[in-house]
Formats: C-alpha cells, structure tokens, sequence
C-alpha cells in the first residue's frame, strides 16, 4: 500500500476560504474513520472531498445568487473601500468587485473578489485625484454568478497626493510674474541731480533758475520747460528741482512731468523724489506714475519707494500698483533689507486666469486686534522656516492628509481602506463583516465561520480553540479563586487559610476555583489543603484537615503523601468523619530503603452550607516508616 502525503497545516497569512476548505476536509475524514471504518470513493463523492466528473450524491445545485444591496464607496488616499449588506443566501461562495474609468459596465475589469462584506481595492497609482466606478455581484459555490448590483456604477476617488500638488502649485507659483515682481529686488533711488534739466531738455523753451549762496551754503530752485511737436509727434515736459545745502549735507525736492503723443502712442509720466543727504547717509522717497497706451496696449502703474541707507545698510520698502489691458491687475507691497526681500502681493487675472495671493516671508501669522475680546493667542501661524502651518482651532469639511501625528481623535466613524494599526483598541463592539478574519499577532484569531482560537492561530501547542459546537484546550488550565459562599459567614469559622488548594489537570496547575457548567446550573470547584513537609511521622501518626463545604454538594476526596520504607510494609489509611474509606499499603521485602506514592480516594454527599468534613491521614508501618515530603487532601466539590 502506498504510503500517504499528509495534510499540511494552512499557513495563518493563508486566505479564511482556503483554511475553511482545508479543515473541513479534515473534519470529513476524522467523521468518516470516527468508528474504525475504511472510507470508500462513494464517501468522499457524498461527502465533496472528490468529485468523478457528476454531480455528487444527494445533492443538489445551488441557487442563483440574488443582487447585492447596500454598496457604499468610501475614497481614500491611495485606496478606495467598498463595503455592502451581508449575503445570507444559501450556497453563497464569494463576491466579485469590477472598476471602471467610466460609468459603463462594459468597460469595467474585474480587479478582485471577497468572501466578506468589504473589499479594499488600490487602484493605479495617480498623483491627482481619479475618480472610479464600481459595481459588485455574488457568484455561489458552482461558480454561478447572479446580477451586478445596479447598471449605473458607484463612483470613489481617490485623494490628490499633497507633496505632488505642493510641488506642482510651488512651480506655478515661481514661475508667475507676481512671484517674480515680488522676488526683484529693490534699486536704490539715485541722487537728485539739480543740474538735470541742462542734460536733458535739449530744446528748453523756458528755463528759470534761482539761487542764493552764503558763505558756500546754496538755496536753489530751478525750474526748465520743454514743449515740441511735428507733423506726427509732440513733446512737453517739466523739471523742478528745490535745493538746499550746507556743507555735505544736501536737501532736495525734485518733480519730473513729461507728456508724450503719436499717431499710435501716448504717454504720461510723473516722478517726485524727495532726498536727504547727511554725512554719506540718506533718505528718499520716490514716487513714480505713469500712464501708457501703444496701439491697443494700456498700462497704467504706480511705483512709491521708501529707502534709507546708513553705514553701508540700505532698507528699502515699495508700493507697486499695476493695471494691464483691461484684463490683469496686480499689487505688491515688499521689502529689502541688504538683500533679503519680503513682501505679499495680489494678482488677478480675470475669468480665464488663477487669481493669486502669495505672501514672502519667514513666518506669517493671523491675530486678533489690539482692545478685542479674543484671546492674545495667534489662531493660525504659517512658518516658512521649518514648512509648518500652526492652528489653534481648525473646522475642515474635506482634508487630505499624508502623514498625521494626532494626540486625540474623536469622530463618528472611521474607515480605513487598507489597515488600522493600535496596540489598544478600547470600546463596547467589535464588529466584522461576514467571513472576515481576526488575527492578532499568534495568541488570538478568529474567522468568518465561527471558529475561534486563542493561544496560537494554528491550534498547535498551548490553545483554546472552539468551532461552534466544540471546545478544545491544550495545556494548562486556571481557574481564579472563588466561593459560593463567604466563608466569614460559616458557623464557628474556618482556618483563614482554608482555600489553599494545588492540583493539577492535563499536567497544568489549577488554582481554587468555580468552573460554571452552562446548562446545569451547577458548579465544579476543587480545593484542598497542602499539610507536613518533611517531617519523619511515627507508626500511627495521623495529620487531619477540615473541609468545609460551600453547600449541598457531593465530594470526591483524595489523599495523597510521598512515602519512605525500609524493611517491611508501609501504607496509608484514609478516613472521612472518622470512618476509614480506603487503604493504601505497599510491600519492602529487599529490605533495601524504597520511595513511593500513597494515594486514597473516598467520597462524602454533605447536605447544608458550611458544613465540616473531617479528612484525615494515618501511617500505616510495618518497619520504619517516615513522611518526607507533603500530605495533601483534594476536594473535587459538585454543588447540588
């Protein structure tokens, strides 16, 4: 006979369908050999471990499965979650999730399939959001597949990914004209000139000049007029200059106004500069207007500059307003101290354009006025330093988010499309959807047909595993201290150590205790009492203990010592209330020193709570006889 493969244990990362097939064909086969009997081809045929190419016996095809209801898309971040109503019809197998780009059925792909009521399905990666549609249908175990759960698909999508939208806003954004206006630095207002008005009015038409001088001090105003024109052009223009100076230190006002026109263009500019000038260091004010037209081109601007430089610093701050067209708008207001620019601005591009708001700056911040009742708290800080935004309170209708690091949650509901990761999880229900499995870590599983296991997944080594219908445990058992009655209330009161109670079960070691028995009403406790250690007990010598019963009950009592003989028999009586119920003796005929185990058992029905029962121990010798290790009585105590 050939020898067989044996079964290998499903692996416990294994799917629960294929872990539910595998130990039902176990269970089959411990079934049909349960009585010693071989187990024929017709046997497994009925049974649906083998098929010959027909149906099996006795059985029948399963129903065609009805539609499914209930299906609910929920998006994620990179996963979308779908979950529906649980499938209670007979000879159902598994549920198949079909996707598509468009709300068309027959685009749809069949991208997975569940026995549960969810399905977690990650679609192709996609930096932007990407909406999908789904639809769902149930097949039975003859691979018969019912109706898609409607004609329309439910649509999920996906979340943008923020880094990539980050990455590609901060493009867009740099590369703006607003982003660049902002960024340029601010050029240095240069000194007036006073001799202007000779270097440039070439045609001055009217040239007035004042000027006094007092010991090398000068007080000047000058003021030089220019105005021309052709068959296609004309000119005029404006320069006043205010001076005064003495010394090195130099006051000065000057206004530059010119008008131009063509047969396409025109143009009016105004400059006003107001300078001081002390010991190399200055002060300026410059504003500068100017109204453009070319064709059908308009520009309208105005530039106002502050700046001071001292010591080789220079701290600027300007104004620029810009309108272009009829079709964009733009404000700066920016600042440049040796270098470093910071500034906001606003640009606005009409309908067919982003309009845009971009503050430069290390660190911004929104707070509430000065002599308000808020708070002085700032409620939102953006700090550009360390790519940080600060809140103080935040209502958000839909957030993306890719890393969070939260100290409190509190919401109604959370989904997670792929896993949720705790090592506590507090609250009154757990619920899982149908056929789902439960696995944490290797001391504790469960899965959708009802079989539980604590201790180890697999059943091997120490477990406790129960199917439905069965319970099963390997290794050590404990059952934690208990009484049906306080022991206080006993008439006359037990020892305070009453309840002192070691003995083993399968090898384990259980404590005092109440096993409850569901369906009976009563309960299972064993107790005794660990007496003399190591103590030589002469001929005769007896060591008792009271047992006091918790209630009408029957005992099943055993009295156990270690023994040492030498030269002739030695045993042990065993006696209830006085009364010898069993006797234990041994034979030494080598007259060599032997060891063994004396071990009686006796009974006792006790009818009232609290009652005392007397148990006690007597040597029994013959030559020398002595107990050198414990005498222990254990009560196995059914309560009636």
């Amino acid at each position: 006979m050939a020898t067989l493969q044996q079964i290998p244990t499903a692996p416990n990362d294994a799917p629960p369908q294929t872990r539910q097939t595998l130990q039902a064909v176990i269970n089959v086969l411990n079934q049909l050999t349960a009585n010693g009997g071989a187990v024929t081809q017709a046997d497994l045929v009925n049974a649906g471990v083998l098929t010959t190419g027909g149906t099996k016996a006795g059985t029948k095809k399963a129903a065609v499965p009805l539609g499914i209801k209930g299906l609910v898309v929920r998006g994620g971040f990179g996963a979308i979650l779908l979950t529906w109503d649980a499938i209670t019809q007979d000879g159902f197998s598994y549920v198949e999730v079909w996707r598509s780009l468009t709300n068309d059925i027959s685009t749809a792909v069949m991208v997975g399939t569940s026995s549960s009521t969810m399905y977690s399905d990650v679609p192709p990666d996609s930096k932007t959001s990407v909406t999908y549609y789904y639809w769902i249908r149930a097949v039975n175990v003859d691979g018969v597949a019912g109706p898609y759960n409607a004609v329309n698909g439910t649509p999920g999508s996906t979340a943008n990914d923020p880094a990539y939208v980050l990455g590609m806003l901060t493009g867009q954004i740099t590369s703006s004209q607003l982003h660049a206006d902002l960024s340029a630095p601010i050029g240095l207002i240069p000194a007036i000139d006073v001799n202007l008005a000779d270097s440039i009015l070439s045609n001055a038409v009217t040239h007035y000049q004042g000027q006094t001088a007092a010991n090398g001090n000068i007080a000047a105003i000058q003021t030089a007029v220019e105005a021309q024109a052709t068959d296609k052009a004309a000119l005029s223009r404006q320069i006043t200059t205010l001076q005064a100076t003495v010394g090195t230190n130099t006051a000065a006002i000057q206004t530059i106004q010119t008008t131009q026109a063509s047969d396409t263009a025109a143009l009016s500019q105004q400059i006003n500069t107001v300078q001081a000038t002390a010991n190399s260091n200055t002060a300026s004010i410059q504003t500068e207007q100017t109204a453009r037209i070319n064709g059908d081109q308009a520009n309208a601007s105005q530039i106002t500059t502050l700046q001071t430089a001292v010591n080789g610093n220079t701290a600027s701050i300007q104004q620029q307003l810009t309108s272009i067209n009829g079709l964009q708008a733009e404000y700066t207001l920016k600042t440049d101290v040796n270098g470093k620019i910071a500034g906001f601005g606003l640009a606005n591009g009409g309908p067919n354009a982003t309009s845009l708001f971009e503050v430069v700056a290390d660190r911004f911040a929104i707070a509430p006025p000065v002599g308000s009742s808020a708070t002085a708290l700032a409620p939102f800080v953006v700090d550009a330093t360390k790519n940080m935004v600060l809140m103080d309170g935040a209502s958000i209708i839909d957030a993306t988010i890719t890393n969070a690091h939260i100290k409190f949650v509190n919401g109604d509901t959370i989904n997670a499309a792929i896993s949720l990761t705790a090592p506590v999880i507090s609250g009154g229900t757990l619920k899982l959807g149908q056929a789902t499995s439960l696995d944490v870590g290797k001391g504790f599983y469960a899965d959708g047909t009802g079989v539980f296991r604590a201790g180890n997944a697999l059943g091997a080594g120490d477990s406790i595993r129960w199917d439905g219908s069965n319970l099963s445990i390997t290794g050590k058992v404990t059952a934690a201290a208990s009484s049906s009655m306080p022991y206080s209330a006993v008439t006359g009161g037990p020892p305070a150590n009453a309840d002192s109670t070691i003995t083993t079960i399968n090898g384990g070691v259980v404590s005092t205790g109440f096993i409850n028995l569901t369906g009976t009403g009563q309960k299972f406790q064993v107790r005794g009492k660990q007496l003399v250690s190591g103590v030589t007990i002469a001929t005769g010598a007896t060591r008792t203990y009271t047992y006091w019963a918790s209630g009408p009950s029957q005992l099943i009592i055993t009295a156990k010592v270690n023994i040492g003989i030498t030269g002739g028999n030695g045993g042990m009586q065993f006696l209830i209330d006085g009364v010898v119920v069993d006797t234990a003796i041994f034979q030494n005929a080598t007259g060599t020193s032997i060891a063994a185990t004396a071990t009686c058992f006796g009974g006792k029905t006790t009818t009232t709570n609290g009652q005392a029962v007397a148990l006690e121990a007597r040597a029994i010798v013959g030559g020398v006889y002595y107990y050198y290790s414990d005498v222990a009585f254990t009560v196995t105590e059914i309560l009636l």
